[in-house]
């Protein structure tokens, strides 16, 4: 039996297994295949397995119509929420800012339900930005999975641009040694494109693109997740 969907790396690197009926046997045999329990959120994921190359046995053997089978793996693990709040109480408590009175939990115009984090300066020039700590957690053991709402009603250009960083090594994004990732647009040129960027020394550092999406951040979209 052998694995024509599918990753090996799902079934302990599986590729082919001899299933051998003794002389006269009526009996079943067993497939033994061992599922790797990874630390991955991958959702359910489906492996094929077909009977293949028959041979032996009196007369001329054949393999019947059932000749496939689907083996559906389910997951077991979650996402851990490290930070999570929807500002629905009308509050960032936990929140810091780069500079006070830059934010609120405003209830004009929320993205969803009654409030949504605003900055509170608009079309001022400068920068603001706000945080809040994930604590120790060691992104290279198990995945990690962002995901936010955001409106920007602006048309980005080189020197209107905005980004999320989803991780860093310092709560100072604003510093010159500040490393990290980040999601935004125009952070290199003015495509408008929604991508994910590796930051070194500050976003007028290096900057790597590492995925970069079509969605394009015209005027008045009014978010993005």
């Amino acid at each position: 039996m052998a694995l024509t969907s599918g990753s090996a790396a799902d079934a302990n690197s599986y590729t082919t297994q001899t299933v051998t009926f003794p002389a006269s046997s009526t009996a079943n045999e067993t497939v033994t295949i061992t599922i790797t329990d990874d630390a991955l959120c991958e959702g359910p994921e489906s492996l094929t397995f077909t009977v293949q190359n028959i041979g032996g046995g009196q007369g001329t053997p054949f393999i019947g119509s059932q000749s496939t089978n689907v083996l559906t793996i389910a997951d077991n693990d979650a996402f851990a929420a490290t930070v999570q709040d929807d500002f629905e109480d009308g509050n960032f408590f936990g929140w810091v800012e780069n500079a006070a009175g830059r934010w609120s939990a405003s209830s004009v115009n929320p993205i969803n339900g009654a409030y949504s984090l605003r900055e509170v300066d608009q079309n001022v020039v400068g920068s603001s930005y706000i945080s809040k700590a994930m604590g120790g957690v060691d992104l290279s053991t198990s995945a990690a999975s962002w995901q936010w709402q955001n409106g920007y009603n602006l048309d980005p250009s080189t020197n209107n641009a905005f980004w999320f960083w989803i991780a860093a090594n310092q709560a100072n994004v604003s510093s010159g040694t500040v490393d990290g990732y980040a999601v935004g647009v125009n952070l290199v040129g003015s495509t408008d494109l929604v991508t994910l960027w590796r930051v070194d020394n500050r976003i007028s550092g290096t900057r790597t693109a590492i995925v970069t999406s079509a969605y394009d951040w015209d005027t008045g979209r009014p978010d993005s997740g």
